[in-house]
C-alpha cells in the first residue's frame, strides 16, 4: 500500500461514496467490505465516484459507490482522500462511523469514551453533507 492508490475490494452490501467501510465478518472472504457499523474496526473510505451516470434523475443522495458483489476502490491506511461528512467535522478531528451506512462523523471524547475505532483524521473542516479531505489511519482511541 503506497501513496494514494486505493485497493480494489468487493462490496457485500450497498456502499455509498465517501463512506467508511469495514471487513464483512460473515463473508469468509478478506476482500469483502460492508458499510461500517458504530465503533467497528474500519478498513478505509469508499471510492468517491458513483456507479451511476451523472444524470440528475438517476443519482441517489448520497450516490452509490457499489451494490452487493460489485467491485469498488477503497482508500486504505496512508491514503489522503475525500470523505462525505455526516456531521460537523473540524480539521484535526479523529473520525468514526455514525453506524448508519458508514457515515463519517467526529469522535467525541467524553468521560465514558472508553475505546473507540477511528478511520483517520480530518485535514479540513466540513458540515454535514459536504466533502472534506482526510488521512486514512485506522486506529483505536482510548481516553
Amino acid at each position: 500500500m503506497s501513496g494514494n492508490m486505493p485497493q480494489l475490494m468487493t462490496a457485500n452490501a450497498t456502499i455509498t461514496v465517501g463512506s467508511i467501510v469495514m471487513s464483512d465478518p460473515n463473508s469468509g472472504n478478506d476482500n469483502m467490505v460492508i458499510p461500517a457499523t458504530a465503533n467497528a474496526k474500519p478498513v478505509g473510505i469508499a471510492q468517491n465516484g458513483s456507479r451511476q451516470a451523472p444524470i440528475p434523475s438517476v443519482i441517489d443522495s448520497p450516490p452509490i459507490a457499489a451494490l452487493q458483489n460489485e467491485e469498488l476502490n477503497v482508500f486504505t491506511i496512508g491514503c489522503t482522500c475525500q470523505a462525505l461528512a455526516a456531521g460537523t467535522i473540524v480539521a484535526g478531528n479523529d473520525l468514526k462511523s455514525n453506524g448508519t451506512n458508514g457515515g463519517v462523523i467526529a469522535c467525541v471524547e467524553t468521560t465514558s469514551f472508553g475505546k473507540e475505532w477511528s478511520v483517520g483524521q480530518a485535514v479540513e473542516n466540513a458540515t454535514s453533507g459536504s466533502w472534506f479531505r482526510m488521512i486514512v489511519a485506522p486506529r483505536q482511541l482510548y481516553n
